[in-house]
């Protein structure tokens, strides 16, 4: 989803960041990544026990 929108913002990217603003943003968008994907992954686990807690007690 990033990437598609780095490629098809290219100029106003480049207009705002330089004409290495592509690059920037993908790396960027790489570090952001690896760095909250633990954080990601419980934030998920947490919704979905929420939602089978919900449905144990609403039945």
């Amino acid at each position: 989803m990033t990437s598609d929108w780095i490629k098809n913002d290219k100029k106003f990217i480049i207009s705002g960041l330089g004409k290495n603003g592509q690059k920037i943003l993908k790396n960027q968008c790489c570090k952001f990544e690896s760095s909250t994907l633990n954080e990601r992954i419980l934030f998920i686990k947490k919704i979905l026990e929420k939602i089978i807690e919900h449905k144990k007690t609403s039945l």
